[in-house]
């Protein structure tokens, strides 16, 4: 079972640094480049992972972060894959329940090799009440 735990930490506390935050010592994080709603409408995304290098072959994936900001309605939608090189490694798919303005973390507990382009890529659906849901995608830097 994936634990997903969500924040309430509004966005005037949380600011970005929260999801850089590092959730262990030996964690290196990594963060996306903040997407914006494909509309031009207000909405923005923010996202980081963390990975541990636990061997010369191998890193681990520990866990992901995200939050939506903007006047969003409560049911956003995110999708995120662990990629090793062209290999999806881990899939996962939220429930139409992602609230703006709330911090979630997510366990990915997924190795990957070195010796590949390792990332996270992440595709969020804005809820947008009596409007066209838009969407946005992002990912990692290669590592």
């Amino acid at each position: 079972m994936r634990t997903r735990s969500a924040v309430a930490v509004t966005l005037a506390t949380l600011g970005f640094a929260a999801l850089a935050a590092v959730p262990a010592a030996a964690s290196t994080p990594i963060s996306a480049p903040t997407c914006w709603s494909n509309d031009g409408k207000p909405y923005s995304f923010s996202a980081s992972a963390w990975y541990t290098a636990t061997s010369a072959t191998y890193h681990y994936w520990s866990g992901v972060a995200w939050k939506v900001s903007g006047p969003t309605g409560p049911k956003n939608n995110l999708e995120y894959w662990v990629y090793e090189g062209k290999t999806q490694k881990k899939a996962w798919k939220s429930g139409d329940d992602i609230r703006p303005e709330v911090l979630y973390t997510d366990t990915i507990n997924t190795y990957t090799r070195r010796d590949q382009s390792e990332h996270v890529s992440f595709r969020l659906t804005f809820d947008r009440p009596n409007w066209t849901d838009g969407q946005c995608a992002t990912y990692t830097p290669n590592i």
